[in-house]
């Protein structure tokens, strides 16, 4: 995570009025991720590396979540920066980087307070909600139109890091993704997911509610895929 210097992060801070030492490390996986408080409430900084999202993937990721929050979906809504920008960006020298921040999701993580099947039942209703709208979603244009199952970081990485020598593996994974190519794409399987719809991304509230956040991985797939992964 050499590329997140002390300096980056600084300016990303200073875009939406706080410093340095106010942020809160949370992540670092594909971004940088911190917890920050202004003005008594909290909220979340996001970091993304240019070569991870580029500015119009980031667009067509807020569209969506915008379009969910504006017909019920309880989401982890983005907000302006000290500049109105939904989107902030940085060049520092062959680096480029953009800044995102989001309200923080009210609520908690699932509990064992909460029996399993009452929290797949809420879980799925909401997850049923957002495939219903994915039906009627239309993206703001070619550029900000989310990328395909297929074209996901993780399949890629994959593939390109397996040795050659694993023959078998590299036919197995082929063979399956012929086979993934091939199934049906209608409009009542297939449309814009989440992508990472588990356990590590809603809360919770007390009266049952929940709002989902981190929708990096939003993509075009099929929607038993945003079950799958949360069942995994």
């Amino acid at each position: 995570m050499a590329k997140f210097t002390d300096f980056v992060v600084s300016e990303a801070a200073s875009r939406y009025g706080v410093q340095l030492k106010d942020l809160n490390l949370l992540g670092s996986h594909q971004n940088v991720v911190y917890g920050y408080s202004r003005e008594g409430r909290e909220y979340i900084l996001r970091i993304t590396h240019k070569s991870h999202r580029s500015q119009e993937l980031i667009q067509g990721e807020l569209d969506w979540i915008s379009y969910l929050s504006m017909n019920g979906v309880l989401v982890s809504r983005p907000i302006c920066s000290n500049n109105g920008l939904l989107i902030e960006s940085l060049m520092n020298e062959d680096e480029g980087f953009f800044f995102v921040a989001f309200e923080k999701a009210l609520g908690d993580r699932w509990t064992n307070a909460i029996f399993q099947d009452e929290e797949f039942k809420r879980h799925g209703t909401v997850v049923a909600k957002m495939h219903a709208l994915s039906k009627s979603y239309k993206p703001g244009g070619l550029k900000t139109r989310r990328l395909p199952w297929n074209k996901s970081e993780y399949l890629t990485d994959f593939i390109q890091n397996v040795p050659s020598s694993q023959r078998r593996v590299i036919s197995h994974f082929n063979a399956l993704m012929r086979k993934l190519e091939a199934l049906p794409r209608d409009s009542e399987s297939f449309g814009l997911i989440h992508g990472d719809f588990c356990y590590g991304n809603y809360f919770i509230q007390a009266d049952g509610s929940v709002t989902v956040f981190d929708f990096d991985e939003c993509q075009y797939g099929w929607f038993v895929q945003d079950i799958a992964v949360n069942l995994f």
